[in-house]
């Protein structure tokens, strides 16, 4: 039979860590505390052995371990840690005095690390930024971390950011999560009420949500718009655009431009390549304005016209063709709703080609017939090609269901005669030639 407290046959405590007191089953443990990485060992290794020994240490351990060094004697280290993780360099660093981390630091080049004499200054604008607004009462905060060229320090509400340009300035966590998604460069103004101003551009709280508004559509915004931005900014291969309350922003190669809410409804797909403008007076008294795009994904012209409420899209070769012509202020006037002559003029023509396409040998293709009205006339747009035709002529012309189809369509714009005057004009069809001679319009129609 064993004493109490002796040890049976065969069992060995050897590199246990405690032992049994009493009759009680009790275990005193005694732990021994890890040694303390020194220099000293540290210098002894080759510099990434060294780091990869400082990576595994507790953080606070790390920063007393450079917090207690001699300048001189942790140049090699430094310039190894910082190239192995700049992300721990940035955070121990943060957590020294800034004449210690002056001299520790002294010897790195810049090439190694251009942020690295910033980093005191931004230490401690980031600390002053924290207690002006109260936050280094709330809990405790993150360690310094570097984002690009600005250094940040994660706070309970928020971060604070600082840059050389903008100094620090604090972002809210409902700001916080909008600006990372966002293009803003760094923070130049704290909050005001429900707006931040950010290097290149906002961010702003209203009742669609928080939302951020940049860059070159920023520039526009406060330039142009008024109004709410109502969604974030989209963007697609070849253009951003974002919606207000007023209208939309686009910015694409050919520049930023606004678009206003009235004019949406034209737009369809087209990017704006213009600002809009008062466009020229029409012989017939009208006013208004203009504003040009490019078709997507043709890359054909457009421009909107608005006249009062109405707004009429014009493009491709149509729009090349009134431009030759004046525009708005030649003497096709403004866009207009299509007359009901014109739109029946174009039903005889269409009736006409869908005949001789039935009764075609071959199976021809259907051929698009377009018309766009005008205040003095017409334009007409059939494979790519364009012809004016005055008011008073689609008139004559529609008056004879027959006759507008054996005329056919109109080949060439109507021209002086060249033996004629201003008061002699002559306009060539398919089939037939439409003459005004002393204000009298007439069809002859070839045999």
């Amino acid at each position: 039979m064993r004493d109490k407290g002796e040890i049976a046959a065969g069992v060995s405590v050897g590199g246990s860590q405690g032992v049994q007191a009493g009759t009680g089953n009790v275990q005193h443990n005694t732990y021994l505390a890890r040694p303390k990485a020194d220099l000293a060992s540290l210098r002894k290794l080759n510099p990434y052995a060294a780091v990869t020994r400082i990576r595994q240490l507790p953080h606070d351990e790390a920063v007393d371990l450079f917090a207690g060094a001699v300048p001189g004697d942790v140049a090699e280290l430094l310039k190894a840690l910082i190239a192995a993780d700049q992300v721990l360099a940035v955070a121990i660093l943060g957590e020294i005095h800034l004449d210690l981390v002056r001299g520790l630091t002294a010897s790195i080049p810049a090439k190694i690390a251009p942020w690295l004499p910033a980093l005191p200054m931004a230490t401690e604008d980031i600390a002053g930024r924290a207690a002006t607004i109260g936050w280094d009462r709330d809990g405790i905060p993150g360690h310094l971390r570097l984002d690009g060229p600005m250094f940040f320090r994660e706070y309970d509400k928020g971060r604070i950011y600082w840059s050389d340009e903008g100094g620090a300035h604090s972002i809210g966590q409902e700001f916080l999560g909008c600006y990372r998604s966002a293009e803003l460069g760094y923070p130049a103004t704290e909050r005001e009420i429900g707006l931040q101003w950010f290097e290149v551009g906002m961010i702003t709280v209203n009742e669609f949500g928080v939302i951020a508004v940049s860059g070159a559509i920023c520039d526009e915004y406060g330039a142009v718009l008024h109004g709410e931005p109502v969604a974030a900014r989209e963007d697609f291969s070849d253009h951003r655009k974002q919606r207000f309350e007023d209208g939309v922003i686009y910015t694409s190669r050919h520049g930023s431009f606004s678009v206003r809410a009235g004019l949406l409804d034209a737009l369809g797909d087209d990017i704006p390549t213009s600002h809009e403008a008062d466009a020229a007076d029409s012989p017939y008294g009208t006013k208004g304005r203009v504003q040009r795009f490019v078709s997507r994904p043709t890359d054909y012209p457009a421009a909107i016209y608005s006249a009062g409420s109405l707004n009429r899209r014009v493009h491709g070769p149509a729009l090349a063709l009134y431009d030759r012509l004046g525009g708005s202020g030649g003497w096709l006037g403004f866009p207009v709703p299509t007359a009901e002559e014109a739109a029946w003029y174009l039903a005889a023509l269409m009736q006409k080609d869908n005949a001789s396409r039935r009764g075609s040998p071959y199976r021809l293709p259907p051929n698009p017939m377009i018309i766009c009205a005008f205040e003095g006339g017409s334009i007409l747009v059939r494979r790519g090609e364009a012809v004016s035709l005055p008011s008073a002529t689609t008139k004559l012309i529609s008056q004879d269901l027959e006759v507008a189809k054996r005329l056919g369509w109109p080949v060439t714009d109507e021209r002086i005669l060249a033996t004629g005057t201003a008061e002699e004009r002559v306009q060539f069809f398919d089939n037939g030639v439409v003459s005004w001679r002393r204000n009298k319009r007439e069809v002859w129609l070839r045999p």
